[in-house]
């Protein structure tokens, strides 16, 4: 997004490189998956209203005229029946579950989304040791990055090795 704006001002801006391609493409998913969720969430409230009225609605139609009667007197008195308040009751309970199981998967995506951004910089940073080791003339020491020892090199190319998995033990320690 900042990419577009100096762009269009006319500054000269390097090319996006494949970790702000993903990480732009993850927030696009997030925000369609936030628009997607609000929208379901609006039209199952909108359907539990409205089966809730059709249910009053036959039951008021299919009352005896003595009930009818009693229930109007009921409200003229003042008193509140105890169906609305149960049926408030039950979609709070709902609700509350529902935005519960929502939190999960949210979660749960960004716990993901997070694992993939991890193992995105690992690459990433195996690809810069691959890289300094080419530069180096040892070509060797990318398959010692993979093990756990670091034997028969140079010193420099061990310092290298040893940052970079340094690096990449603190990306995943925070992650």
């Amino acid at each position: 997004m900042l990419r577009e704006i100096t762009k269009a001002s006319g500054i000269d801006v390097p090319e996006t490189t494949e970790l702000e391609t993903a990480l732009d493409d993850i927030i696009e998913r997030e925000k369609a998956a936030k628009k997607e969720i609000d929208i379901e969430d609006a039209m199952k409230l909108s359907e539990l209203n409205d089966k809730a009225k059709a249910e009053d609605m036959r039951l008021m139609g299919m009352e005896k005229i003595s009930e009818t009667k009693k229930r109007k007197k009921e409200k003229r008195d003042g008193e509140v029946g105890l169906r609305p308040l149960e049926f408030m009751r039950e979609k709070m309970a709902k609700d509350q579950e529902l935005k519960k199981e929502k939190m999960e998967l949210r979660r749960q995506e960004q716990k993901k989304m997070q694992e993939q951004h991890v193992t995105l910089l690992q690459q990433m940073q195996l690809q810069q040791v691959n890289q300094s080791n080419q530069n180096e003339g040892c070509g060797t020491c990318l398959h010692a990055a993979g093990s756990a020892t670091i034997t028969n090199h140079g010193d420099s190319c061990r310092k290298a090795l040893e940052k970079a998995v340094n690096n990449v033990l603190a990306i995943v320690k925070k992650a």
